[in-house]
């Protein structure tokens, strides 16, 4: 029975010195737990600025945040960290000297280029006149955004961007757009669908002129420069 009773006291205390350490696993976390205390599902934001000098509008984006599924032409011009793009009449804008037979010939249905020109600063330090205003989507309205930018090449049968030669500043290039240019189907109104594209509340169609893109941008964004 002395037996009996010294077992069940030593096994009562053996118990007893356990229980702190049993109510500290039940209390903390497991690996689990704690990969799901530090993952949020939270749309991660993304920077996208609107420039304007005063008739024409273009997009500027950060390339490293751009998927290349969304958008594989980014590449073309490589090593560069910011990218800015525009699309516009290929008459106005390769032409070497702006004439008025050059100004009439844009009013009028013609080919289209996008403008992809590559920086090394920021646009805040890179834009010193002008418009700016900087814009910020989640990562779902920035891939649709480059959807819609990459849907604007033409591509040739390797699906490669059709490189029409260097651009106007920059390390830039001309390549051949999708859509023909004509009063009122602006650059502007192309920056518009863009910005339409990646969530915000824009009326493309009422966009024809650089004002009417940058009102509806500075509603939605905070702007960094205006002329």
């Amino acid at each position: 029975m002395r037996r009996v009773a010294v077992t069940f006291v030593l096994l009562w205390a053996a118990g007893c010195a356990h229980l702190p350490w049993a109510g500290a696993r039940a209390q903390s976390p497991d690996r689990s737990e704690i990969e799901l205390a530090g993952y949020s599902d939270e749309p991660k934001p993304r920077t996208v600025y609107v420039m304007s000098n005063g008739f024409h509008t273009g997009l500027i984006l950060r390339t490293e945040d751009v998927p290349r599924d969304a958008w594989p032409e980014v590449d073309a011009i490589p090593d560069h960290p910011w990218v800015e793009v525009g699309w516009g009449s290929e008459i106005f804008y390769r032409a070497k000297k702006i004439t008025a037979p050059v100004v009439v010939g844009a009013f009028l249905p013609n080919p289209s280029v996008l403008h992809v020109v590559c920086w090394d600063v920021s646009p805040d330090e890179l834009f010193t006149s002008g418009d700016l205003i900087r814009l910020r989507v989640d990562e779902a309205q920035f891939a649709e955004l480059c959807r819609y930018i990459h849907s604007s090449y033409v591509l040739d049968k390797l699906d490669h961007p059709q490189d029409l030669g260097p651009g106007i500043y920059g390390d830039s290039k001309f390549f051949r757009a999708r859509g023909r240019y004509y009063f009122p189907n602006t650059c502007n109104v192309w920056t518009a669908k863009g910005l339409k594209a990646a969530g915000l509340p824009i009326v493309p169609e009422l966009c024809g002129a650089a004002d009417a893109v940058l009102i509806a941008a500075r509603g939605s964004g905070a702007t960094i420069r205006r002329r």
